[in-house]
């Protein structure tokens, strides 16, 4: 079999199955359908693990199962020479602790971040800025209603909403959020870390 098949692989895949098939960690193409459709269905590992685990993967690895499968077939490599593959099992989980989880989760969250926030308006005197403006304008803040502190509370709301880009599940733009270009940016480095550490080592997971 005299074929040139191209791989576009990605750095970090994640699965919840066991059987690890070449589709699964690239996006294959080839002149002959009948040779991609093989090598789609193609295995590269079969994970024993039941319980969430990374395994560090090369390109030269990847060749190697292709060659011994279909000999004659030359794979040029478009993507990554090195991926992770982030093995998570599926788990089932009871609605009703999914929702406490997410609750406490949230109450965390608010309350860290109304800590964040008071105790920077504390260091930066926000109320006494706030005075010395009313002095300024010449009134008072009883007179004006705490004019200025409303205005406040819902700039500062509706700025970390345009800053994270979304509000509850409607998002505004296409962009990614804050938190998930952070979230990719660690995966990339995690990603990265396991692969510099697999070199240093010699050694791959089989």
């Amino acid at each position: 079999m005299n074929e040139t098949v191209y791989l576009q692989i990605k750095q970090n895949i994640e699965l919840d199955h066991q059987d690890v098939r070449l589709s699964d960690v690239a996006d294959i193409y080839a002149t002959n359908g009948n040779v991609a459709a093989k090598l789609k269905s193609l295995q590269l590992v079969h994970i024993k693990e039941t319980k969430a685990e990374k395994l560090c993967f090369s390109i030269m690895k990847v060749i190697e199962i292709v060659n011994k499968e279909y000999p004659g077939i030359t794979v040029n490599n478009m993507g990554e020479t090195d991926f992770v593959v982030d093995y998570i099992p599926k788990k089932k989980h009871s609605k009703t602790l999914q929702t406490l989880l997410i609750t406490l989760v949230c109450i965390i969250t608010a309350v860290g971040s109304a800590y964040g926030i008071m105790a920077y308006n504390n260091d930066v005197s926000t109320q006494e800025i706030f005075e010395k403006v009313y002095e300024m304008l010449g009134t008072t803040p009883e007179k004006e209603n705490m004019a200025m502190e409303i205005a406040y509370a819902i700039g500062l709301a509706s700025g970390i909403i345009i800053f994270y880009n979304h509000f509850g599940k409607k998002r505004f733009t296409n962009e990614p959020t804050p938190m998930e270009v952070e979230m990719d940016k660690y995966d990339t480095d995690i990603s990265t870390a396991l692969i510099n550490r697999r070199d240093a080592v010699g050694k791959e997971k089989k």
